[in-house]
């Protein structure tokens, strides 16, 4: 069994997406980072991370691509919109959705990006606010298939004390 860690690219370097990429790097997951205002990734590149230049560059390289976004729309013009996940996403990819957004719309979504390019979709909305995030104490509740899930748990361990399916 390999002990190389997964790749990762993150979308949302926002007050819990910055303290959250801080662990992931720190624990030395190989990242990808991409937001909206690039200039919020400069820490994380000077750090390490690599700069994607929109949504669909998080795909290029990455085994999961985790998102921490403001609400429903936003995930979804990230992951559909032009340039977005969907267009290079691929079967064997992992999205894990950190985000806390409307259930039937993520259900939805996560089925239109299975259709589209064969990416699985975890719904994993967080809890513990930007303290959490920064001590690495988020509680994760998580949809979604268990195998995902068990591959998914070592980086959501480094993010969070409590995974529950």
């Amino acid at each position: 069994m390999s002990t190389e860690l997964p790749s990762l690219g993150f979308a949302g370097i926002g007050l819990m997406g910055l303290p959250m990429c801080r662990r992931l790097l720190a624990a030395g997951y190989p990242l990808t980072v991409w937001n909206r205002s690039p200039e919020k990734c400069a820490e994380l590149v000077a750090a390490g991370a690599q700069l994607a230049a929109d949504p669909a560059g998080l795909c290029r390289g990455s085994d999961m691509v985790l998102l921490c976004l403001a609400d429903t729309e936003v995930v979804r013009e990230v992951v559909f919109g032009e340039q977005g996940i969907a267009q290079r996403g691929r079967s064997g990819q992992l999205l894990v959705d950190l985000s806390s957004l409307e259930p039937t719309a993520t259900r939805e979504m996560a089925a239109e990006l299975a259709a589209l390019c064969g990416m699985a979709w975890l719904d994993a909305p967080v809890s513990g606010g930007t303290p959490g995030a920064e001590a690495g104490s988020l509680a994760i509740m998580v949809g979604g298939e268990a195998a995902d899930l068990e591959r998914a748990r070592p980086v959501l361990l480094t993010l969070g004390q409590r995974v529950t399916h």
